[in-house]
């Protein structure tokens, strides 16, 4: 579409029309499977006082074929390329309150190297390093049924369901986890939804498998997110599904609108980005002399942020933040920075323009403005003093550092682009759809599953600026021997 048609499209709950095709293969589809998602949010101690929350979204899956399959509780990770479980040898403190992944108790589990060979007894196997942009895993390799969803209670001793969407799979159990973020949150492991080629091979990717077992023929080549703005005060709750072979049509309105992805062969959901507005405002960052100069951006459900070049976050910072609004319950309660003045954040992609407001893109709690680290807008916390207000809004965003071949004018969308919008990734077209996201009261109920195991969060981080940041899209990928 012309900029102009974008521009109206995002007027129009930032979609357009789908093809008379693409509707009746919709239809032809029926409807995918679907696995509840619940939301954790984890607050971050400031001088006492939980000043932000970072926040993980997460469902169910189970390993092993036999009558007693292993559950475990997994970030549906669009940014990565494998599944991973802790293991049973891992000694790290994050593993602690972790389920754990039993190798010799799963029924047709074979431990193997990387190539899906299995690694004979008098052998060592290999090792992988898997680097996020917070955090780090170390594990081996076995061979095992994979299985989207819990398995249902009337099933279980009866040996394998043939109702849920499972695979033959090669996953990683991991021997080390990370303290950041893992020990903040009470999942168990990752559900790697990026292409094959971030994989370290096919074997890995959940849909290739899913496809060479057959499982995918009556199905469309297709998962989606849904991601429900959650209370931050809740340790745990419903908020969010992942549809897979297809997309559930009550979480969205209108047509989907499709982006191409561009650079497959990375393996990340990235689409080209056109142009970024504020308010209407084109900004110079996108602004492309050549394909080198221009910006790209990835779908990341494993990012709590919206990711900034680094070069331009202090820019973008400063163009957002805004003063804090009057608080309805006076000086005793905070104000909530969601419903500020600030501006509209545009984002081109081309066939879709994502519109993101205040209530999208802000942190909840405001930042007291006569502090260093309240903004890096000097003149407008003068003019926050001047009115007699002492707090100021900033936006969720972090620095993205990443060099070529990913950056670096690389975006991240992650949780305040992708609980406005619905996002369905076709991985057989290589494309992206986005639909404006329901609200939860207008969408369909979901299942209410089990709480997981409250984990209290580490009060600090490293990082003083970010402290509430979940990055677990893959970055580098390490394979060695095992000592």
């Amino acid at each position: 579409l012309s900029e102009g048609r974008a521009r109206a499209a995002a007027a129009a709950n930032a979609s357009v029309a789908a093809a008379p095709e693409e509707e009746a293969e919709a239809e032809a589809s029926g409807r995918p499977f679907v696995v509840p998602l619940r939301r954790e949010a984890v607050p971050v101690i400031r001088g006492g006082k939980a000043t932000s929350y970072k926040s993980a979204y997460f469902g169910t899956i189970s390993l092993g074929s036999g009558p007693a399959p292993q559950e475990f509780s997994v970030v549906f990770d669009t940014g990565s390329g494998h599944v991973v479980v802790p293991s049973t040898e891992c000694q790290s403190e994050a593993c602690a309150t972790r389920r754990l992944y039993n190798l010799s108790a799963s029924e047709g589990a074979v431990a193997i190297h990387s190539d899906g060979e299995p690694v004979p007894d008098d052998e060592l196997g290999e090792q992988v390093t898997i680097g996020f942009g917070t955090g780090t895993v170390v594990g081996e390799f076995a061979r095992d049924t994979v299985c989207a969803g819990a398995a249902p209670a009337a099933r279980r001793g009866r040996g394998p369901n043939a109702s849920r969407m499972c695979a033959q799979l090669s996953v990683v159990m991991a021997v080390e986890m990370s303290a950041q973020p893992f020990k903040s949150f009470s999942f168990d492991g990752l559900f790697g939804l990026g292409l094959s080629s971030l994989a370290l091979s096919p074997q890995f990717s959940f849909f290739e498998q899913l496809a060479a077992g057959g499982r995918a023929a009556p199905m469309l080549p297709q998962f989606a997110i849904y991601l429900a703005r959650g209370d931050t005060t809740a340790a745990a709750s419903a908020a969010g599904e992942i549809a897979i072979g297809g997309r559930n049509a009550a979480r969205f309105e209108g047509p989907l609108a499709w982006a191409p992805v561009v650079a497959p062969q990375q393996g990340f959901w990235q689409v080209e980005v056109q142009a970024i507005r504020i308010d209407g405002v084109e900004l110079p960052t996108c602004k492309a002399k050549g394909k080198k100069d221009g910006c790209r951006a990835i779908l990341d459900t494993g990012t709590s942020h919206l990711g900034i070049p680094k070069r331009h976050i202090s820019s973008f910072t400063e163009q957002l933040s805004a003063l804090a609004p009057p608080s309805p319950g006076g000086a005793e309660e905070a104000a909530d920075c969601r419903q500020a003045t600030a501006p509209t954040l545009s984002i081109d992609i081309g066939s879709v323009t994502i519109e993101l407001q205040p209530e999208d893109y802000m942190r909840p709690d405001p930042l007291a403005a006569t502090t260093p680290k309240a903004s890096s807008r000097k003149e407008l916390a003068n003019v926050a003093a001047t009115a007699g207000q002492n707090s100021m809004c900033k936006p969720r965003l972090m620095p993205v550092s990443l060099q070529a071949p990913l950056g670096p004018n690389l975006f991240i969308l992650g949780e305040p682009v992708l609980q406005r919008y619905y996002t369905v990734y076709d991985w057989k077209a290589q494309r992206v759809g986005f639909g404006k996201a329901k609200a939860p009261e207008a969408a369909l109920a979901l299942p209410d599953p089990a709480a997981p195991p409250e984990y209290p969060g580490d009060e600090a981080f490293g990082d003083d600026d970010h402290p509430e940041m979940v990055i677990l899209m893959q970055v580098t990928l390490t394979l060695k021997l095992a000592a």
